[in-house]
């Protein structure tokens, strides 16, 4: 059972009330004077009454005065011990109330007025380059997928053994009385099992345990032996995509777009199962996103299964969609990456929490849900932080690391275009892509992948106060050809980007997942009481693809570029932990000019968004 640190101080027991009752009723039950014992010090002058043997009713033995004189008395103190009894009940009804609000405090982490991580006075008091007392992995466990994964402990600094995260409020309940609904009672005693066994499932009456609810980042449904769990996070993004410019740009458009609206079922059922399940719907039609299982006995060895992020890189394996730094990811990620895909995969922290690493075999096809060859593809990741326990200050979060897949190919091109400024997605949705991301490539319709393809990725990813950068590198190969039986052709591919950013309002961060602002924006009779949290960025991004792609026939050279690099700038405004508004320009430069509208050829495309985003 959880403890609740302050309780002691708080709760009222029956019993002591009790006491407290007994000790209000001793006086008046009392004769008004008593004689000291025989030989006492001290002698009474009056004589005890005499003993009056007890009567058969009141009305058959008359009363004497003096004894209507004590039953006068005794109406009295009787009154006055229903009044005082009153009064303890006001009492105990008082402290009940104050004992329920302060357990609420208690198990939900810090009180109201420390919401929202503001934790001024605790994990901010400690100097700009004071790394020591702080946790980079709360729990030992890596962000996970989607960033949710530790989601709720933040990536803002935390004192090592500090509670939950602030703001979040928690409620207990108990479970219900048993209820019989009929049916077959073979299995435990229960009703009988539903359709896919969920009625009645395990539905012996020992089975039932209390829950505490708790409200914060996204809604938990926790066990209080923290055997099982439940939460649900909403990821929202609306925005607003602008392509200035005379002419038709067909197929580009200016227009409002939900690219991604995610719902996230993740929990575990018993302390070392945990489930992942995500339902998406964005540039692509609703599916299916992530559905996995890991088995974590041990945060160093863990074995993950199902549909998940292939590790990749870091970009791509280490920060959500919600937690970008510009709206979309580096060109080469962005078109590249391997994706999630159907496979298994060990992973783990090791090094005393200052390495990550993954080693997993997977399908092969890109955003696929099956295999089209019986081959597998290899994927390696490697990520440490090696000065974590120096006395480099600078480089305390300094990461540095690298990441390799190789495999056998046989399915349709994916991706079959490459664009700027887009997730990846489906063959069967590029033309919502065309309409929202300006394209500098296009395989012809017959290329497929065939034979060999293999990628590999270095980076930096580097936090220092309030000043961070990411910075990678990425190349490889794939061979293409126009049939399966075709000619095969080696294309080269490659790909950089470096993106500094920058909090001006001064958050200092040691991963991007769960970013904080010190103050939330808003206002109280009507003056500003924060701004929350401004992040300035720029990044630089370039891809190349092999000039023989268009030699070999795989592609239009009249029509499209072989390399593209492109400048995000921008700023994002965190209004609270929740909330968050990209402002992004993005300027692309092609190698030579690409198909833009009828009749119309250009080498350069600008794209003007705002995004507005909800992570809960």
């Amino acid at each position: 059972m959880q403890k609740r640190q302050g309780s002691s101080k708080v709760v009222v027991s029956r019993t002591v009330l009790l006491g407290a009752v007994i000790a209000t009723l001793v006086p008046f039950s009392t004769a008004p004077a008593q004689e000291a014992a025989p030989g006492g010090p001290i002698a009474s002058a009056a004589q005890p009454p005499p003993a009056v043997p007890p009567p058969r009713s009141l009305e058959s033995v008359p009363v004497p005065s003096p004894a209507a004189t004590r039953e006068a008395q005794l109406e009295t103190r009787l009154r006055r011990m229903e009044e005082a009894n009153q009064r303890l009940l006001q009492q105990f009804d008082a402290l009940s109330k104050k004992y329920d609000d302060m357990s609420k405090r208690v198990s939900g982490g810090p009180a109201t007025g420390a919401a929202r991580g503001t934790t001024t006075s605790a994990a901010m008091s400690t100097t700009a380059d004071d790394f020591s007392a702080y946790e980079i992995y709360p729990g030992g466990s890596p962000i996970g997928p989607e960033g949710t994964i530790g989601r709720g402990t933040s990536g803002r600094y935390r004192r090592m053994g500090e509670g939950g995260a602030g703001g979040e409020v928690t409620y207990s309940f108990a479970p219900p009385s048993p209820v019989r609904t009929g049916g077959d009672t073979t299995r435990g005693g229960g009703p009988a099992r539903g359709p896919e066994g969920t009625i009645g499932r395990r539905g012996t009456e020992g089975e039932s345990r209390p829950v505490r609810v708790t409200v914060g980042n996204g809604l938990r449904f926790d066990t209080n032996d923290d055997e099982f769990q439940l939460q649900f996070h909403d990821l929202t993004q609306a925005e607003l995509r602008n392509f200035p410019g005379l002419g038709d740009q067909s197929p580009l458009k200016t227009q409002f777009f939900i690219p991604r609206q995610r719902w996230y079922f993740t929990g575990r059922a018993t302390k070392n199962l945990e489930f992942y399940t995500v339902i998406n719907r964005g540039y692509g039609s609703l599916d299916l996103l992530d559905a996995f299982l890991n088995f974590n006995y041990d945060s160093r060895l863990q074995f993950r299964i199902g549909r998940t992020k292939t590790p990749t890189s870091y970009e791509y394996y280490q920060i959500a969609e919600g937690d970008l730094i510009a709206p979309e990811r580096s060109l080469f990620i962005g078109n590249y990456a391997g994706n999630r895909q159907d496979g298994a995969m060990f992973h783990g922290v090791i090094l005393d929490k200052r390495a990550e690493w993954a080693l997993g075999v997977f399908n092969g096809p890109r955003r696929s849900f099956g295999d089209t060859n019986n081959d597998k593809d290899l994927y390696l990741f490697y990520n440490m932080r090696p000065f974590q326990n120096t006395d480099i200050k600078a480089l305390k979060i300094f990461n540095i690391g690298g990441a390799f897949n190789f495999g056998n190919e046989r399915n349709p091109t994916q991706p079959q275009i490459l664009a700027t400024a887009n997730d990846q997605t489906t063959g069967q949705n590029d033309v919502v892509i065309e309409s929202l991301s300006p394209t500098f490539f296009a395989f012809n319709n017959n290329v497929v992948e065939s034979g060999p393809r293999a990628q590999w990725s270095g980076w930096i990813a580097w936090y220092w106060n309030s000043f961070n950068i990411l910075a990678e590198y990425d190349g490889g190969f794939q061979d293409y050809a126009t049939s399966f039986n075709g000619p095969r052709t080696r294309v080269p591919l490659e790909g950089f980007s470096i993106t500094p950013y920058y909090f001006i309002t001064g958050e200092r961060i040691t991963r991007r997942v769960d970013i904080k602002p010190d103050n939330d924006f808003g206002f109280k009779n009507g003056r500003l009481t924060g701004l929350g949290a401004i992040e300035v960025y720029s990044r630089y991004s370039y891809m190349n693809i092999g000039q023989n792609v268009f030699a070999a026939g795989l592609s239009d050279p009249n029509l499209w570029s072989n390399q593209a690099y492109t400048v995000d700038t921008g700023f994002n405004w965190y209004l609270n932990r929740y909330t968050k508004i990209y402002f992004d320009w993005q300027h692309a430069v092609y190698g030579n000019a690409v198909y833009n509208g009828p009749n119309e050829l250009r080498k350069t495309s600008n794209l003007f968004w705002i995004r507005f985003q909800l992570f809960f």
